[in-house]
């Protein structure tokens, strides 16, 4: 995006009093994060401006807000930082548990 862009984007984002930032990628290219401002203040304190060096945290909150698959953000992070996903059905759940807890007489 040239600079011109940039500016056109910079003031139809403040007319609008939408919360923004926007991070430069390269001397071509940048980043434009806008929305809830809590959200946006996230984005200011990462670590990285380039979205393939973010932490692997950084990245799944990222995901998250931008409204990604929650579960699918849960298995990418599991996958970067090189945990195994839990096997399916190894766990009980709520109701098995206190079934069996009813049972046992307790």
């Amino acid at each position: 995006m040239s600079a011109e862009e940039r500016e056109m984007v910079e003031a139809f984002l403040t007319r609008r009093e939408i919360d923004f930032c926007i991070r430069e990628v390269g001397a071509k290219k940048i980043n434009v994060f806008f929305g809830n401002p809590d959200c946006v203040q996230i984005v200011r304190y990462f670590r990285s401006t380039v979205l393939n060096e973010l932490s692997h945290e950084e990245d799944f909150m990222l995901g998250i807000m931008l409204g990604y698959d929650r579960m699918g953000q849960c298995a990418r992070y599991l996958k970067r930082r090189g945990i195994p996903e839990p096997l399916p059905n190894k766990h009980k759940t709520e109701k098995e548990l206190s079934g069996n807890l009813a049972n046992s007489g307790k």
